[in-house]
C-alpha cells in the first residue's frame, strides 16, 4: 500500500490496512471540512508574505542590487527568524557590499540553527579570510 500525496483524502501507512487520517475527520468536530481557522491563516499569511520578500531577494540578487536585497531578506527573517537559508541568502549579500562583519554574524546564525548548514560554513569562512580572520 502506497503513501498518498498531501492532497489525497487519506493517509495511509504500509503497515495498516485503514487510513490514518482522513481530511473529513477532525479533531474537534465542530469545524467544517476544509475550513480554515484563524491561527491556520496567519500562518498561511506569513508563510506567502515570507516567500514574496525572499523571492525578492533572490531577484535582486540576479540582478546585483545587493543592498536591495538585504533588505528584502531582512523582511524575510523579521516574519520568519528561525529559516537558517534566509540568513546565509543575506550574507551573500553582505559579502558583496564588503559587509564582511555582517556576512560572518548571518552564517554564525544560521548555524545556530542548523548546525549542518554547508552554504553557512562556507561563507562564514569567506567572510573571516576576507576580514583576515584565520580559525
Amino acid at each position: 500500500m502506497d503513501v498518498k500525496s498531501c492532497g489525497d483524502a487519506a493517509f495511509t501507512s504500509k503497515f495498516l490496512e485503514e487510513p490514518v487520517i482522513k481530511k473529513e475527520e477532525s479533531v474537534e468536530s465542530n469545524e467544517k471540512p476544509g475550513e480554515i481557522d484563524g491561527n491556520e491563516q496567519r500562518v498561511l499569511d506569513e508563510s506567502s508574505s515570507v516567500g514574496r520578500h525572499c523571492d525578492e531577494g533572490l531577484r535582486t540578487l540576479k540582478l546585483k542590487k545587493w543592498k536591495n536585497a538585504v533588505k528584502a531578506f531582512t523582511e524575510a527573517i523579521k516574519i520568519k527568524p528561525d529559516d537558517a537559508s534566509l540568513y546565509t541568502h543575506r550574507a551573500l549579500a553582505f559579502l558583496r557590499l564588503r559587509s564582511y562583519q555582517n556576512a560572518e554574524a548571518d552564517c554564525t546564525k544560521a548555524l545556530e540553527l542548523n548546525n549542518d548548514f554547508i552554504k553557512a560554513y562556507m561563507r562564514r569562512s569567506k567572510s573571516r579570510k576576507l576580514q583576515n580572520k584565520f580559525v
